[in-house]
């Protein structure tokens, strides 16, 4: 990981080497741990270089040896984007163990998350071993919740803040999701009335969103700090991600926090919240928290319907009897409900 880095925010995913610059360390010296790459046209020739374009081309070579396993296993392309996705973050390796930025989510797994590092640094080994993995399943197709637009029309002084907070219920069909990503769209502008200029534009105005609480502790994800010199003076439908919630369940209170580090006021016009996931468990078809005979009839329905959420096994598309048989494995493994 290159050492010259701000804040990247709460949608990096993984990292990847890329060497390492001596001028960003103390003394100046070149660190040890430089990339060995092909340079020029002869066989014979290379170099040791550092770069953060070094980073991608690693990644993507992980991923391409993913995909080459998983089809040899399967006898052909299986994995979505989305499961490579699942792939990396569940074998990302913890690196600088030692930086205070570590944290650990409330998912299932528990997953260590970093502001700079992500979910940690791609391990190619680790990550073709869990596709190959007898156990290895394809993720779901996508749910969504969505707040819809909510009105807020509030104004925040300098040096306060204001929230509000969006409500999952539980028992709901459609609301017990596994979470992967999740989107607010923010709507917000400076205090336009007010008599002097702020420097900062948006710059001044941090945005934290906090997920549910689990064993008494919730993620924050901080998708928006404050910055110097941002000329906007709005967001009009800006859209921050976060993956610092992969696996958390959806259910409960989610809070939209809004401080203002400038120096004039704001108004926050609206926000709307997007959760991006799939059932919490397999089998809940209806994603409502209860597995009962309604989930067969809804996947039956689905299937019959070429409705893709039914497609359940390790092989695209819908395949009869193996979505079936597949589904039914995984609403056995579910608790009934009381």
């Amino acid at each position: 990981m290159h050492a010259c880095y701000s804040n990247p925010g709460a949608s990096l995913f993984v990292t990847a080497p890329s060497g390492d610059s001596g001028s960003c360390d103390a003394g100046g010296n070149v660190p040890p741990w430089r990339i060995w790459s092909a340079e020029g046209s002869g066989d014979a020739n290379y170099t040791v270089a550092e770069g953060t374009s070094f980073s991608a081309p690693i990644v993507a070579g992980v991923v391409a040896l993913m995909l080459e396993a998983d089809s040899d296993v399967g006898g052909g392309p299986r994995m979505s984007v989305r499961d490579v996705m699942h792939a990396l973050a569940n074998t990302a390796r913890k690196l600088d163990a030692s930086d205070a930025g570590w944290e650990t989510n409330n998912g299932t797994p528990a997953h260590d998350i970093h502001y700079n590092y992500g979910f940690g640094a791609v391990d190619g080994h680790t990550a073709v071993e869990h596709v190959i993995d007898e156990g290895w399943r394809r993720a779901l197709s996508e749910r969504e919740i969505d707040s819809g637009v909510v009105a807020v029309n509030t104004q925040i002084a300098v040096i306060a803040s204001a929230s509000r907070t969006f409500t999952v219920q539980a028992g709901t069909a459609g609301n017990h999701l596994r979470v992967e990503h999740v989107e607010l769209v923010l709507n917000a502008e400076l205090f336009t009335l007010w008599p002097s200029s702020d420097p900062d534009g948006m710059g001044g105005l941090r945005v934290t969103i906090l997920g549910p609480e689990v064993n008494s502790t919730r993620t924050a994800s901080l998708v928006a700090d404050d910055r110097d010199g941002e000329p906007a003076t709005e967001y009009v439908d800006v859209v921050f991600t976060t993956v610092r919630h992969w696996d958390e369940p959806a259910v409960g209170e989610w809070t939209i926090v809004l401080e203002n580090e400038g120096s004039i006021p704001f108004v926050w016009t609206d926000y709307r919240l997007r959760i991006y996931g799939t059932p919490w468990c397999r089998g809940d078809f209806d994603a409502n928290g209860c597995v009962d005979g309604y989930d067969t009839a809804a996947f039956l329905s689905a299937y019959l319907g070429d409705d893709p959420r039914a497609d359940y096994d390790n092989v695209p598309g819908l395949n009869y009897p193996g979505d079936l048989d597949a589904f039914l494995d995984d609403w056995g493994e579910c608790e009934e409900c009381e």
